[in-house]
């Protein structure tokens, strides 16, 4: 028998929910694969212990990490190629294309299974849409009407329109997802080279459209420069503005029964002259490329049965209803076909939230852009001063800020690409 070691498992404890939860998939997959034994290791990914521990042949055989790092673990030969493995599985052809290319390589083969995946989009309120007049069922998909939702929000409800993140590497975060949303770079790489590319006219264009909603529009008023992901959130939940950006993910907490989460909405991120993208990220499974080839084999199949099994996936929202927690949170479309359609079917059957307001977001074909593949929260911090200034002063300059930013970041990160 093969022992298979699998990181990210609770620990254990015969009265824990999910530790219960855990191992009946483990239960079930061994009696499907009794060549195998599953073994789990409490470990949790963090790329300052991880990275010593693979290089001194100690990690497990499947790690559970971040979107952020699979590229990294492609170019450095950490996570195995899986796509043979994975082509005898029942999941193979799940994947929608954005989210494949997340964990592919070179060759186009698989080096990873994302597991579970989030896009920022648009949350609003709607019932101060139907204050300002606007159909709570048609959320903005461009920067124009979004620009233009905001003012009527603000003139026709005394609210700001819109708040955004400013700090704590959210207001970074962010901008680089409007960056995305108007066909804009973050970094370009040529070898083992790499080049901030972020100050380009797109990111100059975010920056002056922000800057004009806070000081021109007044569409902004209670915008500050310490804003985080919770306050803007809890903005928009409590009325006192029309919309933010985030995921479903950012508000399930204030989930408290059915009928709680009624008056929110969820749209996809307003889009600049095309169809660009918006940022996402998530989890991901990925093999040790010094395991054995048995045990990489296990790995994926264990993997994929945990992920992708919708037995198990139907077990999980049951137990989540029982437990009076959300269930229909909208992520992104990690899937596609014929799979994707039994997965909605089993939400919808189970779902305690209103999908029919979070149906834009749903039905969007926005695609999912991964975040910057180098020193991603370093960007994030160095921008958040960028965000910072536009939110506080009428006079910044957009194009300078960005410059310089670029400059220093390039300077003490981007030397080389490893």
């Amino acid at each position: 028998m093969m022992s298979v070691k699998v990181s990210g498992a609770p620990k254990v404890n015969p009265r824990s929910a999910s530790y219960q939860s855990w191992l009946e998939v483990v239960t079930r997959f061994e009696k499907a694969h009794p060549q195998y034994n599953i073994v789990g290791d409490s470990y949790q990914f963090d790329p300052t212990t991880f990275y010593p521990m693979f290089a001194a042949g100690q990690a497990d055989d499947a790690i559970n990490t971040y979107f952020t790092e699979s590229q990294y673990m492609i170019e450095h030969h950490i996570a195995a190629d899986i796509q043979a493995d994975f082509d005898t599985t029942p999941f193979k052809d799940i994947f929608s294309p954005d989210v494949r290319q997340v964990v592919s390589g070179p060759n186009g083969h698989m080096y990873g299974l994302p597991a579970n995946a989030y896009v920022l989009g648009l949350i609003y309120n709607r019932a101060l849409f139907t204050k300002a007049g606007l159909d709570p069922s048609k959320p903005p998909t461009n920067w124009d009407d979004f620009r233009a939702y905001a003012r009527r929000i603000a003139e026709k409800t005394g609210v700001s329109g819109f708040v955004e993140n400013a700090a704590g590497n959210q207001g970074g975060w962010h901008f680089i997802n409007w960056l995305y949303s108007t066909g804009g770079v973050v970094e370009l790489y040529a070898g083992t080279q790499a080049t901030a590319a972020f100050h380009s006219a797109q990111g100059v264009a975010v920056l002056r459209m922000l800057q004009q909603m806070r000081f021109t529009d007044k569409s902004m008023q209670m915008q500050t420069a310490t804003f985080q992901q919770g306050d803007i959130t809890n903005a928009v939940a409590t009325g006192k503005a029309g919309m933010c950006i985030g995921a479903g993910d950012s508000w399930g907490s204030l989930y408290s029964g059915k009928g709680s989460l009624d008056f929110l909405g969820l749209g996809p991120m307003p889009q600049n002259n095309g169809q660009h993208g918006a940022l996402g990220g998530g989890g991901l499974w990925v093999i040790n490329s010094k395991s054995t080839a048995n045990a990489i084999r296990g790995a994926v199949l264990y993997t994929s049965y945990r992920s992708f099994d919708l037995h198990s996936y139907e077990d999980q929202l049951k137990a989540q209803v029982a437990q009076n927690k959300p269930v229909g949170i909208p992520g992104a479309n990690l899937f596609t076909g014929s799979y994707a359609r039994q997965y909605d079917a089993i939400t919808r059957k189970y779902a305690n939230l209103p999908l029919q307001n979070y149906a834009a977001y749903a039905q969007s074909s926005v695609p999912l852009v991964p975040e910057p593949r180098l020193h991603a929260q370093d960007l994030y911090s160095e921008l958040d001063a960028v965000m910072q200034a536009i939110f506080t002063d009428p006079n910044a300059d957009p194009e300078n800020l960005l410059k310089n930013t670029a400059s220093s970041f390039q300077s003490r990160y981007l030397t080389t690409a490893s």
